[in-house]
């Protein structure tokens, strides 16, 4: 009887081994399955980049000598955004853990309440945005086709310049290659990617008796030296024109949740927009006097349109900001965004840059 027990004990401690590395099988090709999405996601075809982090840090002296950290700002390669990805929670936030056990946790807190009594904030696929002419503005879904023209008006006159002399804009994009829907996250076709959203931009700055620059020169050639080719077309235009008022290096960030970077203003969708910058280079200030001068005109006229700065204390290539006192850099949305959506921010950016210049 004591043998048949033995017997069974073992039989079953057999079964719970052999179960248990079937669990873990399956945890490991889950696990990698998300992660190969998650590498596609961020890397925005860029897969090389999934590569060129672990070479980095199984042999440091490559990153040391050869490698640009700066190219990895939109794609972070990090255990905390792995996890994040996995488990679709934010560990900085642990009501979104509480929030997967809890739903109405993770759809309502305070810090979202707005003093009307309404949500402010991420609604149900939009952000509401209060105008300042109209008032709060119902979330409004995207319907139909994806929107690849600027539908949204906000041209104003006051802020035309008068003067005899016209400011000068620099706009180029380290990142030439970022697209936007209904085409592919990376794209070369000029009406297809930020060059398009940077045309919007100049055509809106035009107007407003501002001179640009748009330069269209391919940085991201090779995605991970394309801060160092940028730089050379920022020193390029600098020797050329000596100065610019603002030079904008301008991008669309890499976000897969659309709700999280699309606006609404009457109905009409929009990027979001988000300012980035290191706080390491020696002329921040200067810099940072540009960012919060827009920043300030955008929140009045069009609160919550903005998403929170996106801020570095120390990169290799300093975005180029320390070529000059005047330099900053604008993402547009997403890979989630539609074009048009881009481009009608590209005209609240042109016009808050027509009020920072008239000053």
């Amino acid at each position: 009887m004591g043998y048949r027990l033995d017997n069974l004990k073992k039989k079953k401690s057999i079964f719970e081994i052999i179960l248990f590395f079937i669990m873990m099988l399956l945890l490991i090709a889950f696990c990698f399955v998300k992660f190969m999405e998650f590498n596609y996601r961020i890397s925005k075809g860029n897969r090389n980049l999934f590569y060129v982090t672990m070479v980095n840090k199984t042999v440091p002296i490559i990153e040391t000598v050869h490698f640009d950290n700066t190219a990895m700002v939109e794609n972070q390669f990090t255990l905390k955004n792995i996890i994040n990805f996995l488990f679709d929670f934010s560990i900085d936030n642990p009501k979104s853990i509480i929030g997967k056990e809890f739903i109405g946790i993770s759809m309502v807190n305070k810090d979202n309440i707005s003093n009307s009594g309404g949500i402010k904030g991420f609604a149900s696929d939009s952000i509401v945005i209060k105008t300042k002419e109209n008032g709060q503005v119902e979330p409004v879904s995207e319907e139909g086709n994806p929107l690849l023209e600027a539908t949204l008006n906000v041209f104003d006159e006051r802020f035309v310049n008068n003067s005899s002399i016209k400011p000068r804009v620099l706009i180029y994009h380290t990142h030439t290659g970022e697209a936007f829907v209904p085409y592919q996250a990376s794209s070369r076709n000029e009406n297809e990617n930020i060059i398009s959203v940077g045309e919007e931009l100049t055509k809106e700055l035009n107007r407003y008796n501002i001179d640009v620059v748009h330069d269209k020169t391919i940085n991201d050639g090779n995605y991970i030296a394309a801060y160092a080719a940028s730089r050379e077309t920022v020193k390029r235009n600098l020797t050329t024109y000596n100065s610019f008022d603002i030079i904008i290096d301008l991008h669309r960030d890499a976000v897969s949740n659309k709700a999280a970077v699309t606006g609404n203003i009457n109905g009409v969708t929009l990027a979001r927009p988000m300012f980035v910058y290191d706080t390491s280079v020696p002329n921040i200030n200067e810099n940072l006097r540009i960012v919060e001068g827009l920043k300030n005109i955008i929140d009045r006229d069009f609160p919550n349109l903005r998403r929170d700065d996106f801020v570095y204390t120390s990169t290799s290539s300093k975005f180029n900001a320390d070529l000059s006192t005047n330099s900053i850099l604008i993402e547009m949305g997403s890979e989630a965004s539609n074009l048009g959506e881009a481009k009608n921010t590209a005209r609240i950016i042109a016009r808050a840059i027509g009020e920072y210049l008239k000053k």
